[in-house]
């Protein structure tokens, strides 16, 4: 039993575990100070990217060399030069098997007790409230006057939030990889008509697919790794919160066309509505790459959104 401002309320939850599993490459941001620069936190040696540990570093180089590298004040001295095969191993912590150049990697967010990959509770509670946006803007965009009226309107706001209800757990992964990104995007062929193409520089996209050159390299969870996910709904106070609204109309309830399937257990209805929206995206996807497929490696995309398209299909 727990105290709110509405007396005692039984604490009734209704909680459902999931196991969640990465179908592709997935990468959360973490802070910019936390990204990986070349030269500093890794170097590329031997087709491996070596992410370096400080504390091993300083016992296999010496501290003044080692203060001239990091400065960076000698161009002629640089880790890659001063670490041969076997104290680059005696020197990293993790290596990946990858040989990309770039500057930096943008790390996944990390746990920051044991280093560990893993995807905010935050984050999934965010992606759900924009999936119930879009769900109930579809459902009522004819009685809709402003973007801002529609938001408070359909969630609610602080005080009467429906997303208060909802609680999601962090998903714990073990192991990371590094992913090679390329953008692409659409340009004007002889400024009339918009066609498809790969980005190799601020102002140059051709048809032509080059691995190397204007890229971004991701940390990222492994691909068919699995976490669990605990989603735990709030039935009790919901319960207590329409009881109490009967009596004293100062309550706030959440949004009326959003709040008819709260009273019950919501969690089958809120899978429907992710995999509906889910199917949804990825049939707009699959129709860009249809329009604008322009060589074997947007096949390879349509191919795998095709793939992801039949799983979510196949879902009960």
């Amino acid at each position: 039993v727990s105290q709110s401002r509405y007396g005692k309320v039984k604490d009734s939850i209704v909680s459902q575990t999931f196991e969640v599993e990465i179908l592709t490459p997935t990468h959360i941001g973490g802070a910019s100070e936390n990204h990986w620069q070349n030269g500093l936190d890794f170097i590329i040696k031997d087709n491996k990217v070596w992410i370096l540990d400080f504390k091993k570093l300083a016992k296999v180089i010496d501290s003044s060399q080692l203060a001239i590298i990091l400065s960076r004040a000698d161009k002629t001295q640089t880790l890659e030069k001063s670490l041969d095969a076997k104290k680059v191993q005696e020197a990293s912590w993790k290596s990946f098997d990858a040989n990309m150049n770039s500057s930096d990697i943008k790390r996944h967010i990390f746990n920051g007790f044991d280093g560990k990959p893993y995807i905010p509770g935050s984050s999934i509670k965010g992606a759900i409230s924009s999936i119930l946006l879009s769900y109930f803007y579809r459902q009522n965009v004819d009685k809709i006057k402003t973007d801002k009226e529609f938001v408070k309107n359909t969630l609610g706001n602080f005080e009467n939030s429906v997303m208060r209800f909802f609680q999601f757990t962090d998903i714990h992964f073990t192991d990371t990889f590094l992913t090679n990104t390329k953008i692409f995007n659409l340009q004007k062929n002889d400024g009339k008509n918009w066609v498809g193409g790969w980005k190799h520089g601020r102002n140059e996209t051709s048809n032509k697919f080059q691995a190397a050159g204007f890229t971004t390299i991701y940390e990222s969870l492994k691909t068919f790794s699995r976490g669990n996910l605990m989603l735990s709904f709030k039935k009790g106070i919901i319960e207590q919160l329409y009881a109490e609204a009967l009596k004293n109309d100062k309550i706030k309830l959440p949004p009326t066309h959003t709040a008819a399937w709260l009273t019950k257990n919501p969690t089958e209805q809120l899978c429907q509505i992710i995999n509906t929206h889910t199917l949804r995206m990825l049939k707009k996807e699959i129709s860009f790459f249809e329009n604008y497929q322009i060589d074997d490696n947007t096949g390879r995309v349509l191919s795998k959104l095709n793939d992801l398209k039949n799983k979510v299909e196949r879902l009960q």
